[in-house]
């Protein structure tokens, strides 16, 4: 598109369904378009490296997956998740179908200092993710405003996970993109070091990244897991946008909206959808709820309670990493299946006490 002189770049619009593509691959293609750009300009043929494996490989593969010891063993797993699903609370009762236009949209940042800490700090101190604080204060947010000790959670995942020999799809377009139910347990009288470990650890048990979830309802078509989807709220981390355009020499964001990417009649099966990404320095948290269930003051009111708990959270690391250092998990030591993380801190606390009374005699 040729823009107006006012502006400093023209536009490329690429249009592609999204049951062709996933983000990933829109990474994949932005890299292969940005060294394309900068061999023509040099003159040069472009080589974009080994094919990997093909989609057709892979669901192949993930046929015989299906049919593996290996998933057929984490039925008991995801029965149990199913079976302890919940209904939020709800403002207003409605039975009907909840359709996109019928979804409101609020945002919030967190600010960039807080942002950093999360990215960069806070994944030493307990050895974690970013999502598994995301989803630690989300679970906090969510247990107190139901005033359960558990959630389910539908989660994204890339889907790109080892499940054959010779597989690789590092470097393939489709979509891959797994979604299933995390089921997080807590108490109401955890400290923030309680939390952590224990959302931590709930989520380093989940079988192969949850993709066995999809395989065994919509390939093996398992009876107890047909009919809704056992949860009423998504999150996805979708990364860093900055880092996708950073460092091209071609390629920039542009501000204008792209316009709808879904029909408004399209019928929508949750009634929140939070969906966040790391943008201009800041985590911007985007929370999509139904009008239909929903006032903006109860969304208004669950977004500040959550940045409030997501903040607590991201200060006790920092000040854990300021007098205590980092802090070990049954998972970090390969045992997550066998003990608690309660049972590893009391035996590291037996530990210190016994150096501590050797050291005094």
């Amino acid at each position: 598109m040729q823009m107006p002189e006012s502006e400093t770049h023209n536009r490329l619009l690429i249009v592609i369904h999204h049951l062709a593509i996933d983000g990933v691959s829109w990474r994949i293609l932005l890299d292969d378009m940005e060294l394309r750009l900068k061999e023509v300009k040099n003159g040069r043929k472009t080589d974009l490296g080994k094919k990997s494996s093909s989609y057709r490989q892979w669901f192949d593969v993930l046929e015989k997956y299906g049919k593996s010891d290996r998933l057929l063993s984490q039925r008991t797993y995801w029965q149990r998740t199913v079976k302890n699903y919940a209904c939020l609370p709800v403002d207003m009762g409605y039975n009907g179908e909840v359709m996109v236009k019928d979804i409101a949209l609020y945002s919030h940042k967190l600010g960039a200092e807080h942002t950093r800490l999360l990215l960069q700090e806070v994944p030493r101190v307990y050895h974690t993710v970013i999502n598994d604080l995301l989803l630690c204060a989300m679970a906090m947010t969510l247990c107190k405003w139901s005033g359960k000790d558990k959630i389910i959670i539908g989660l994204e995942g890339h889907g790109r996970d080892d499940i054959g020999e010779g597989i690789d799809t590092n470097r393939t377009v489709g979509w891959f993109t797994s979604l299933y139910p995390v089921l997080l347990e807590t108490e109401a009288n955890n400290r923030p070091d309680d939390w952590i470990k224990s959302v931590k650890e709930q989520m380093r048990k989940i079988p192969d990244m949850g993709l066995g979830y999809g395989v065994l309802k919509y390939l093996n078509k398992e009876e107890s897991m047909q009919g809704k989807e056992p949860w009423d709220v998504i999150f996805n981390y979708l990364g860093q946008f900055d880092n996708v355009v950073r460092e091209s020499e071609w390629l920039t964001s542009a501000d204008e909206s792209t316009g709808l990417g879904k029909s408004k009649e399209q019928i929508v099966n949750e009634m929140l959808t939070i969906n966040c990404h790391v943008k201009d320095g800041e985590l911007v948290l985007n929370w999509n709820y139904s009008t239909k269930h929903y006032k903006d003051e109860t969304i208004r009111n669950l977004v500040a309670d959550y940045m409030s708990k997501l903040e607590l959270l991201i200060n006790h690391c920092i000040r854990q990493q300021s007098s205590g250092g980092v802090v070990y998990t049954p998972s970090d030591y390969g045992l997550g299946s066998n003990i608690s993380y309660e049972e590893l801190d009391r035996f590291l606390h037996e530990k210190e006490d016994n150096v501590d009374n050797i050291i005094s005699f």
